[in-house]
């Protein structure tokens, strides 16, 4: 027999998913379960779930969510300069931090707030009814509704403590190797460089002397991903403030 599920439970696994992490539902038990992305840096400290097994159906990710496409309908929606406003925000980098600066000024949050919400309520309904599965709809006080949103905060909260603790250890590493990317970078094409690639070439240096940094492209490519990392590491400071 197919478990029946809280709607209102559903709609908040759907608003908690990101990259990192997706969400899934036992139809046996009812119960719903976060996943957290195996290539997140604190994975171990969260622990691991075994979800195999056909009673375990996988909600919605981000993509089948699409809020960039909420946007979208919630700006067409709008009239004259408001909607050309939000239609020009979403365009381009820093969409959704955009999207929120302008709705605000708008003075239209709270009609964005209850489109949005209506939306994931579309999702978890098609989701639940394509999947033949019963539910219902709690209120937003008490029982299992208020129980099972405190459990997905505390989720949150571990996923982003551990995310924090992960990414300072690994900050300080990369903090401490660009001291090494500048040494880097001045060595590539100098002159000790090039005498040292004529030694390679005839032979005079040690066999097992390992020698990536002799190759142009592998000193380059470490170079460029140093770069794209701390454009990266930019982006998502900015997504955080927003």
């Amino acid at each position: 027999m197919k478990a029946s599920f809280d709607i209102a439970e559903v709609i908040d696994c759907l608003q908690c998913t990101d990259d990192i992490t997706s969400w899934l539902a036992n139809t046996e038990t009812g119960e719903l379960a976060a996943q957290v992305d195996s290539d997140f840096g604190a994975y171990d400290e969260l622990g691991e779930q075994d979800f195999e097994g056909p009673e375990w159906l996988a909600l919605p990710d981000k993509y089948d969510i699409d809020e960039w496409r909420m946007m979208r309908d919630f700006a067409r929606c709008q009239n004259g300069e408001a909607a050309d406003a939000l239609i020009d925000a979403i365009h381009g980098k820093g969409a959704f931090r955009l999207f929120k600066r302008e709705v605000e000024r708008l003075g239209v949050l709270g009609e964005w707030r209850s489109y949005k919400d209506a939306r994931y309520r579309e999702i978890a309904i098609e989701w639940l009814e394509g999947h033949g599965l019963d539910w219902t709809d709690s209120s937003t006080k008490g029982g299992r509704r208020q129980t099972g949103r405190i459990e997905a905060m505390e989720m949150a909260l571990d996923e982003l403590t551990a995310a924090n603790k992960a990414l300072g250890k690994a900050l300080r590493r990369y903090e401490q190797a660009q001291g090494r990317a500048f040494e880097l970078n001045r060595y590539l094409g100098s002159d000790e460089w090039h005498a040292a690639r004529e030694s390679d070439e005839a032979g005079l240096l040690p066999a097992d002397l390992k020698r990536g940094v002799l190759s142009e492209d592998a000193a380059f490519d470490a170079l460029s991903e140093n770069r794209a990392t701390a454009i990266r590491m930019l982006e998502v400071a900015t997504n955080a403030l927003r």
